[in-house]
């Protein structure tokens, strides 16, 4: 996650290099981009099997990250301590009736993150960074602050989908209107369902005077001939948003989704400004099973001409993409949103993690399942229907 939580200040940082100085310890080089993972450090290393879980000195630069997304079965929460030392082990431990119990270990990272899945009961939670030594320095064992998701989150918005039709602040957005990159495609509240528990978005195909008007439509957008217009087919797709009824600045958004296995749609998970005119922010597209793409995260900033850009990449960390079960499954997609950037998940594991493309201006949230003209083509028409189904959607802010 994007260390926003609790920056320790100018005299905490201080205490920090004093506290590092004083044990004759030195900063591991930062980290690039992309996915944390623990890292072995090298030379001549040795930690501690005694796990304090008594008093223990705080790490005065430290810093505890407890998620407020119940990734099914998990949650996620990442310790950072001002000294990184790589493969320095780390008890994450809970705050019960008789006092403090270790539920796991981690190692640091070149950032000084570890990080841990721990299950979802509310707990308030510790990270004690173990006594250590490498080559000729000794690390003495240190605690980040206690924390807890509900002390840390507020939900601000929520829908389990447990009625039987879409409420505000959701609603079907464009519904109707064809334009590009989908001359032969449009958003249609037909094919927006809400029943037992699941929004249902949907996509079909489209025949008989209406798919005659869209491709006489897409012809003259494009300047082709009728003959060429729509060759791979005319469709109805799905999108609801929360445009102009819930807007918000920073947090973080999940969902809890099942993608469509066919190819030549995409569904997506997404936000966006009113005006269109700042950063896209695409939580998660997919593209269907087996297709080139499969799943990705993305942001899209516009060039100085209004030109839009990419910033992201598929995902590849999550080998179980490629199987057919991982798509007949549902799956929790977040992202972590924040001034310092951005942080994606799927199912708990970090897939992406930046500090490009940032934005501090109000999103309202999409959910859709659309066909832009460009991917038809790859459409199989026989196995439609498609559905994007969502669980629930929630989204939290910083208290």
């Amino acid at each position: 996650m994007p260390e926003s939580h609790r920056r320790a200040g100018v005299a905490g940082l201080v205490a920090a290099a004093l506290l590092s100085l004083l044990a004759g310890c030195s900063a591991a080089p930062a980290a690039g981009e992309g996915p944390s993972g623990s890292t072995t450090a090298t030379g001549a290393t040795s930690a501690s099997a005694t796990v304090p879980l008594g008093d223990v000195p705080k790490d005065p630069g430290a810093t505890l990250d407890v998620g407020p997304v119940a990734f099914d079965d998990q949650a996620v929460v990442v310790a950072t301590f001002a000294t990184a030392v790589p493969g320095r082990p780390v008890s994450l431990q809970k705050q019960t009736d008789g006092g403090w119990q270790e539920v796991g270990q981690a190692s640091q990272d070149k950032k000084g993150r570890a990080e841990f899945h721990p299950g979802t009961e509310k707990a308030t939670y510790r990270a004690v960074a173990l006594d250590y030594d490498s080559d000729l320095t000794h690390y003495a064992a240190a605690t980040t602050p206690r924390g807890s998701a509900s002390g840390q989150w507020k939900q601000v918005f929520g829908d389990e989908f447990d009625g039987s039709s879409l409420r505000k602040p959701l609603a079907v957005r464009s519904e109707g209107q064809y334009f590009a990159p989908r001359y032969c495609a449009a958003s249609m509240s037909s094919m927006v369902s809400v029943g037992d528990g699941v929004l249902g978005l949907g996509v079909d195909k489209v025949g008989g005077t209406r798919a005659t008007r869209v491709r006489a439509n897409a012809a003259r957008a494009n300047g082709t001939s009728l003959a060429k217009a729509c060759a791979d087919g005319v469709y109805d797709n799905a999108m609801v948003g929360t445009q102009d009824r819930f807007l918000f600045t920073y947090g973080v958004v999940a969902a809890r989704v099942k993608f469509p296995v066919q190819r030549g749609m995409h569904s997506a998970v997404w936000l966006q400004t009113p005006d269109g005119k700042d950063i896209e922010i695409d939580i998660i597209e997919s593209f269907g099973f087996r297709s080139s793409g499969g799943i990705q995260n993305m942001l899209h900033p516009k060039s100085s001409t209004g030109e839009r850009l990419d910033v992201g990449q598929y995902v590849t960390n999550v080998p179980e993409i490629k199987t057919q079960e991982w798509w007949n499954e549902y799956h929790v997609v977040s992202i972590e949103w924040s001034p310092s950037g951005y942080v994606f998940r799927i199912d708990g594991v970090e897939t992406f993690r930046t500090t490009k493309a940032k934005s501090s201006r109000p999103h309202f949230l999409v959910l859709s399942l659309q066909t832009s003209d460009y991917e038809t083509n790859r459409l199989d028409r026989s196995q439609l229907p498609a559905s994007f189904d969502v669980d629930w959607v929630r989204i939290w802010q910083e208290r």
